[in-house]
Parts: structure tokens; C-alpha cells; sequence
């Protein structure tokens, strides 16, 4: 029987905002010889095509898992949702006012952002007319869905929520929203001022793991 094969050290953090980035640049540089450079896809519903971790390594440097898709639009996950917008007649209009760098976890707002695309371009009708929308500033990012379908209220979205908490299949991770709101400090609400149909509002703090323990 062969050893099976083991991890020398701990498996490092993935480097998925800016400062992070700037700590393994340094790092990079301290270390000496050539680099090492190995890239990752996955070509399922989640991901597209595109190298979605990069592992770098270099001699006397630590082990760094990088993760390039920066956060300053959501044009693949767009792409991830086209299929749904052509099947269901939708049209989908996108806005960006990206004011401060964004120092949230990539892979965590691209799933909340998936999620919400999904149920909104579901619940639009046919044809119907989506529009997303991310903002941020120094202090928190914000990504909405708005939708010209059936509107939703603040209590039916919590049925939803809890009937989601029991596995319901039904509402397109809209439960993952809200649990990652919690988490991470922010919140995921039906905006009650919206006009027709529904607008679907997330939104966490502009801020690092260790800058909100910090903060706290």
C-alpha cells in the first residue's frame, strides 16, 4: 500500500481583494528563484472558463492561492446567467458605480450576485425586464435585482426564506442571500419603496475578515 500524499503546511487563504494581494506581492518578493504557476477552472453551471484560482509558488515564500477576478463589475457572472435570459425573453440591463476599492471576499459576492440574477430574471415573466445594479462606497457595497414581475413583500420574501431554510428547491438560493447578509455583518431586504414589481437589496460592509474584528 502506497502513503497517501499530505500537505506540508496548512493550506493557505485565497488572496481575493486588494490588500490581501499586495501582502502575497511582498511576499513573492521576498522569496528568490523562479515562480510556479498553476491555474484552475471549472467548467460547471457555477463557473465559467475562465482561471478561477491561480497557485503560485516561489522558494523561501509562502504557498499563494490567488483568486484573479477582480470585483469591480459582475460581466461573468452575467455571462453565467445569459442562457436564462434567452430562454425566458428577458431583457437585462446592468448599472455600475463602483466609488472605493472593494475588499469583500470575490467568490462569496459572486454567489449572492448569481443567486439574486437567477431569481429575478425567473420570477420577470415572459418577456419581462431585469435590472441589476452594483454599487459601493469607502463603507459598503450594495447589489439589487429588480424585476417588472409579480411584486414581493418584506413578509412573503421571509416565507420564502424559511421555506428555503427547509431545502425548498423553489427560490434560487435567495436563503444563501440572506444567510451571507448575516454573516458577514450586512443585510438582504425587499426594498419597499420600489415601484412596480420587486427590487431585492443586498448589502454587507466594504471591509476585510480581520478589519471587522478590529472594528468590533
Amino acid at each position: 500500500m502506497t502513503d497517501v500524499l499530505r500537505l506540508t503546511d496548512a493550506l493557505p487563504a485565497v488572496v481575493d481583494t486588494s490588500p490581501a494581494l499586495e501582502a502575497a506581492l511582498r511576499d513573492l518578493a521576498a522569496g528568490e528563484g523562479p515562480l510556479g504557476v498553476d491555474a484552475e477552472r471549472a467548467g460547471s453551471y457555477r463557473y465559467s472558463q475562465r482561471a478561477y484560482l491561480v497557485q503560485v509558488y516561489r522558494r523561501r515564500a509562502p504557498v499563494l492561492l490567488l483568486d484573479p477576478v477582480e470585483i469591480d463589475d459582475f460581466s461573468d457572472v452575467l455571462t453565467l446567467v445569459h442562457p436564462d435570459v434567452a430562454q425566458r425573453n428577458v431583457q437585462l440591463t446592468t448599472q455600475v458605480e463602483v466609488e472605493s476599492a472593494m475588499r469583500v471576499p470575490s467568490a462569496v459576492l459572486r454567489q449572492v450576485m448569481l443567486n439574486m440574477l437567477l431569481n429575478g430574471v425567473s420570477a420577470a415573466g415572459e418577456p419581462g425586464t431585469v435590472h441589476a445594479e452594483l454599487r459601493a462606497d469607502a463603507d459598503r457595497l450594495w447589489f439589487s435585482v429588480a424585476h417588472a414581475g409579480k411584486a414581493m413583500t418584506q413578509d412573503a420574501m421571509e416565507a420564502k426564506l424559511v421555506a428555503e431554510g427547509g431545502d425548498d428547491p423553489r427560490g434560487f438560493g435567495l436563503w444563501v442571500c440572506r444567510e451571507i447578509a448575516t454573516q458577514y455583518g450586512g443585510g438582504f431586504d425587499v426594498d419597499s419603496h420600489h415601484g412596480q414589481g420587486t427590487r431585492l437589496v443586498f448589502w454587507m460592509p466594504n471591509r476585510e475578515a480581520h478589519e471587522e474584528l478590529a472594528a468590533d
